[in-house]
């Protein structure tokens, strides 16, 4: 079951051109980032309500962070996850956490990572690897948040026959996820 998962999330971000992560096989190979230094950050994702639904864990090596985010009680389907840029969790909105960590790229901010995909009964299961953001750098003086929102993110990725000026800025700035409906301040 778990390959499934992978198999799936790995064909979502390859359908939807995300091309800032590569998913991290299950197993984890050894590699000669071992011997180099390990960073660590963690946080408890709450519900709007406040109610604990998840974790997430970032470990850092070399230039690579690995995360892993785990939760519960979601509506099935994908969700957007990303990076926001302040380290706060205020409910039942969420907004105390900012916008997305980075600058807009094309669509894309380091703080992007693959769509969390929530099984039929709710739980979810995320491991992914990025080089485009360091534990260091969202940990800085306001540090940062993990928010998972209602909707799936379609990663600014708009054919050009439905938006043929191309996607409009909530698109690039969002990717259309809606709302926030898990936060965890990353400590």
């Amino acid at each position: 079951m778990r390959h499934r998962r992978s198999i799936a999330a790995l064909g979502t971000a390859a359908l939807a051109g995300v091309g800032l992560m590569q998913l991290v096989p299950p197993t984890g190979a050894a590699t000669n980032a071992t011997a180099a230094k390990t960073t660590r950050a963690r946080g408890v994702i709450r519900a709007p309500d406040g109610k604990v639904i998840g974790s997430i864990r970032l470990t850092q090596k070399g230039k690579k962070v690995k995360v892993e985010v785990r939760a519960k009680g979601l509506q099935p389907g994908f969700h957007g996850l990303h990076l926001h840029a302040i380290g706060s969790c205020q409910g039942p909105t969420f907004m105390s956490a900012g916008g997305h960590v980075g600058p807009n790229t094309h669509g894309q901010h380091p703080g992007d990572l693959p769509s969390l995909l929530a099984n039929s009964d709710g739980t979810a299961r995320l491991v992914a690897e990025s080089d485009h953001f360091s534990i260091h750098g969202i940990k800085d003086a306001d540090s940062s948040a993990l928010i998972i929102h209602a909707g799936r993110d379609n990663f600014a990725n708009i054919p050009p026959r439905y938006a043929p000026g191309g996607p409009d800025q909530m698109t690039l700035d969002t990717g259309d996820s809606g709302l926030r409906v898990g936060c965890a301040a990353i400590r």
